[in-house]
């Protein structure tokens, strides 16, 4: 991996932190470079900064150089007719520069208008406004194109379309799939994986195409049937106070968490007391909070927070 930037969490929840690695960028690369590190393949993502945009351009154009078989560019600048609050005009622009070093790239909508200075619509995009805006984007370089996540629908109820592009042999198609519940961040970064691998191994586009579109609706289904159980020791709960709160708390995402240790336990020791739980826990909005005098209320409180559409808490 090159890491471009650490961050906290995913941009799109309301605040993060983030360690840019703009300056560290080039002798990272450098030292590859050194090295005569080779590769099959490379996937490029998200670019944190407009100037790492040249390092990353004379990276995959040497590994071009050295026969590099595929490369796939994300180029993640936007969303619902918007740039992400990091990406700028100028990155915009620049980035539109890594575009003909790649032979397979997989904008969302937003990003395929950006990348073509096409007018964004909201709402549903027919066969030849999608047929055009891809050959807008093979004339950019790329070979292989799959403008990701457009909604559409199937048989009356809602659901995705991906529609690629093959320039030789051309063909064009869209590749549909049931929507199995809200978006989730990341998606993206797991669509692009299974192409790469895919196109390493010599799998047909569409049929990669279609596969990793199947497999992110799989992983969706399975996580919104999953009701997490968080089993922890009222003190080592204390170090989770930032992802209780933005990650569950924030979202109203249904977790349960069964607290043992609360309150005072005697001989397990000073560092083991679950005394303040009750405290931060209370002052965190949509937590709901509860505790059992006996195992026969535990388990009616157990039964209550499985069907509860929230995050609860159960202290014991």
């Amino acid at each position: 991996p090159v890491p471009t930037a650490v961050f906290s969490n995913h941009t799109g929840f309301a605040a993060f932190a983030c360690q840019d690695l703009t300056a560290f960028l080039p002798s990272y690369l450098e030292q590859w470079k050194q090295l005569n590190l080779t590769f099959d393949g490379v996937l490029c993502g998200f670019l944190g900064q407009a100037e790492q945009i040249l390092s990353v351009s004379s990276f995959l154009s040497d590994q071009k150089s050295r026969g590099c078989q595929t490369i796939l560019v994300d180029p993640v600048m936007g969303d619902h007719g918007k740039p992400y609050r990091t990406i700028t005009p100028k990155h915009c622009q620049k980035l539109r520069s890594l575009i003909p070093l790649a032979d397979i790239i997989t904008p969302n909508i937003t990003e395929a208008c950006l990348l073509t200075d096409t007018l964004w619509k909201d709402g549903f995009w027919n066969e030849s406004e999608l047929s055009e805006l891809c050959q807008r984007l093979h004339k950019l370089g790329p070979s292989k194109i799959v403008i990701t996540g457009l909604p559409c629908l199937i048989h009356g109820k809602e659901g995705f379309e991906n529609y690629l592009s093959c320039r030789e042999p051309f063909s064009q198609r869209a590749c549909l799939t049931p929507s199995a519940g809200p978006s989730r961040h990341g998606t993206g970064d797991i669509f692009a994986s299974i192409l790469m691998a895919d196109a390493l191994n010599g799998v047909d586009f569409s049929v990669s195409v279609q596969k990793a579109a199947d497999f992110i609706s799989k992983c969706i289904s399975a996580s919104n049937a999953l009701h997490p159980v968080v089993a922890i020791y009222s003190s080592f709960l204390q170090r989770a106070y930032d992802q209780i709160l933005h990650d569950v708390c924030l979202q109203n995402v249904p977790v349960i968490f069964a607290i043992d240790r609360a309150g005072l336990v005697g001989s397990d020791g000073e560092t083991h007391q679950g005394i303040f739980d009750l405290s931060f826990l209370s002052s965190i909005p949509n937590m709901h909070i509860m505790a059992p005098k006996n195992k026969w209320e535990l388990s009616d409180m157990m039964k209550f927070a499985y069907d509860f559409k929230g995050p609860i808490a159960i202290r014991y």
